[in-house]
């Protein structure tokens, strides 16, 4: 049977291989047979090899290694003198998910847009039991897919991405993030086919592999807005500066909540009881700029809180604004004492 091995296109860097063998997720016994081949012009020399540093006992150009289980390795190619020649890497791809850490609310990663512009971003977390590197990346609408398989395959690699189509990304120096644009996306018109995302992290000598699809109206998240006080009984905000214009196409929804607090409890938006408040969503608005009064009169301490989304889209909300204010103010020594606890 035909080892199950393949060459993965894109990572070919000074003369250097990445060979990927599918594992059966390191099940015990499993043993795949590979050949390596340091360069075609020492096909009648004497070649030496190495494996993680380590000298081998096979000799030659070309040379067969069983893979056991999940036991991947570097193996490094030298002439009879010493000298450095070439390099193979040999990763697991295992079924597993063990390199990034997993999230109940976003997954694996999480992707945001601000707008409709086409720019989006995608982050993920590394699993603190787990040294983690992003190998590879894929970025393309599904069009850009089936277009390439009928050229077959005719596209453009490197070691580090391979994004299609209008889409263009770079990685994060951290190694946490990319951030995208597709410049082919129109704000106005409803997207036909999917985002297609996938990365391909290392661990030592184990590869993963992540997907994600999704459409930039599915991830687009608003910034926060910008809370002001109008009056001694209205607060006010508008559209954060960074949302798609004009408003009449792009309006706005917005969650509404006041949260009472005391001297025992800090004023916070995440509050899912506080002690009185009161949740609403306003009507869809094309306004910029909205008006909401509260009854200061009532509460000892107040705060307002107030998040965004897309009015037709049940897309993700912004993250809390929030505007704190106070009972009427009253005299002397009281009035200070009153303030100071909020």
């Amino acid at each position: 049977m035909e080892p199950n091995v393949f060459v993965f296109l894109g990572f070919v860097a000074l003369c250097a291989i990445l060979l990927v063998v599918e594992g059966d997720g390191g099940s015990p016994g499993t043993r795949v047979d590979v050949r390596l081949r340091c360069m075609e012009q020492f096909c009648h020399q004497e070649v030496l090899w190495r494996r993680n540093g380590e000298e081998v006992a096979m000799r030659g150009n070309e040379i067969s290694i069983t893979v056991v289980e999940r036991e991947g390795g570097n193996y490094s190619c030298y002439s009879d003198q010493g000298a450095w020649l070439n390099y193979t890497l040999v990763l697991v791809h295992w079924r597993y998910r063990k390199i990034l850490q997993d999230s109940p609310h976003t997954g694996y990663m999480h992707c945001s847009a601000q707008n409709y512009t086409g720019v989006f971003q995608c982050s993920w977390t590394w699993h603190h039991t787990r040294k983690g590197t992003l190998l590879k990346f894929n970025v393309k609408r599904l069009l850009d897919i089936l277009e390439e398989i009928l050229e077959s395959y005719k596209c453009c690699f490197n070691c580090r991405s391979l994004t299609g189509g209008n889409i263009s990304c770079s990685v994060d120096a951290s190694g946490h993030a990319i951030f995208c644009k597709d410049h082919g996306h129109c704000p106005y018109a409803e997207e036909a086919e999917h985002i297609n995302l996938t990365l391909y992290v290392r661990s030592q000598f184990l590869l993963e592999s992540y997907t994600r699809r999704f459409y930039i109206g599915d991830i687009v998240k608003p910034d926060p807005v910008s809370i002001q006080r109008v009056d001694n009984r209205t607060l006010g905000w508008t559209y954060p500066h960074t949302w798609n214009t004009p408003s009449s196409y792009f309006p706005l929804t917005f969650q509404v909540k006041e949260v009472a607090c005391t001297t025992q409890r800090q004023c916070t938006c995440e509050s899912t009881n506080p002690p009185e408040h009161k949740v609403q969503s306003t009507k869809n608005t094309c306004d910029q700029d909205v008006k909401y009064k509260m009854d200061f009169e009532t509460l000892k301490c107040v705060a307002l809180c107030v998040r965004a989304r897309d009015a037709f889209c049940d897309s993700l909300w912004s993250d809390w604004s929030h505007k704190t204010g106070r009972k009427k103010k009253l005299n002397g020594r009281r009035q200070q004492k009153k303030t100071t606890r909020c």
